[in-house]
C-alpha cells in the first residue's frame, strides 16, 4: 500500500455513514469532530472540552468532506457499534507542505506498518503525536504561519485488531477512507449541506468531553 493510494480513498462512499452529526464506517467504527478554538502554539496535552461537533458531509462525486474555519481545531472521538465491535484503527494525516504523518506515532507515515489504536480501548485522538507528549492540534488554516495545517485524512480500519503501538503490525487488507478538510462555503457548495455555525467559545459541554 502506498500513501498514493491511500488518500485516493475508496470510490463513492455511502450516503448512510454520515448520520447524527457522526461517522459512521463499515465494522462499526463511529468517528466523531468535535471542535475548539484555536490553542496559542498550536498543541494540546489532552483533548479540551468541545465546542460541538463538526459534521461531516459526502460531496456529489462521494468525497467525504470535514468543514472547519479558520483558527478552528478539532479532535475525534471513537467509538464502536455496537459496543462489541473489534476494531483496529489508523490514521494518516496529509500536511500543507506535501508530508503525511501518522497520528498515531508522531512519525513519518509507513503505509506498510502504521501505528494502530483500537476504539473502546483508546476513546481519541487529541491530534498528532509529539516527542515532548503534546499534540499538534487538527486544523486547516491557522493565523500562524509556522504551524503546519491538514489537508485531508486518511482512515485506516481492519475487522480484527492486530498489535499496536509504533512498528506493530497491521492487518494485511485494511479498508481506506479519505477525508478531505474544507472551508464552510466549499462544505456546502460541493455536499448540499448547510454549514455549520461559526464556533461558539460559551457552546462548551461543562468540561465534559464527549466520546
Amino acid at each position: 500500500m502506498t500513501t498514493r493510494q491511500l488518500f485516493g480513498g475508496l470510490g463513492a462512499a455511502k450516503a448512510q455513514w454520515v448520520a447524527r452529526g457522526d461517522l459512521h464506517l463499515p465494522s462499526g467504527l463511529v468517528l466523531s469532530f468535535q471542535r475548539f478554538a484555536w490553542p496559542e502554539g498550536g498543541a494540546v496535552a489532552l483533548a479540551p472540552p468541545s465546542l460541538g461537533a463538526l459534521p461531516p458531509g459526502i460531496s456529489k462525486s462521494g468525497e467525504l468532506l470535514l468543514p472547519l474555519a479558520r483558527d478552528e481545531c478539532f479532535w475525534i472521538g471513537l467509538s464502536r457499534e455496537p459496543a462489541t465491535a473489534r476494531i483496529s484503527f489508523a490514521l494518516a494525516v496529509e500536511l500543507s507542505n506535501g508530508e503525511t504523518l501518522d497520528a498515531i506515532s508522531g512519525t513519518s507515515w509507513d503505509a506498510d506498518r502504521p501505528c494502530s489504536v483500537v476504539p473502546g480501548e483508546s476513546a481519541r485522538i487529541p491530534g498528532i503525536r509529539r516527542g515532548d507528549g503534546q499534540f499538534s492540534v487538527f486544523a486547516r488554516e491557522v493565523s500562524s504561519r509556522t504551524h503546519l495545517v491538514c489537508v485531508r485524512l486518511g482512515l485506516l480500519l481492519a475487522d480484527e485488531p492486530g498489535m499496536t503501538g509504533p512498528g506493530a503490525s497491521f492487518a494485511t487488507s485494511p479498508r481506506e477512507v479519505d477525508l478531505r478538510l474544507v472551508d464552510y462555503a466549499t462544505f456546502a457548495s460541493e455536499s448540499g449541506l448547510p454549514p455549520p455555525k461559526a464556533l461558539n467559545p460559551e457552546a462548551g459541554y461543562q468540561g465534559w468531553l464527549l466520546p
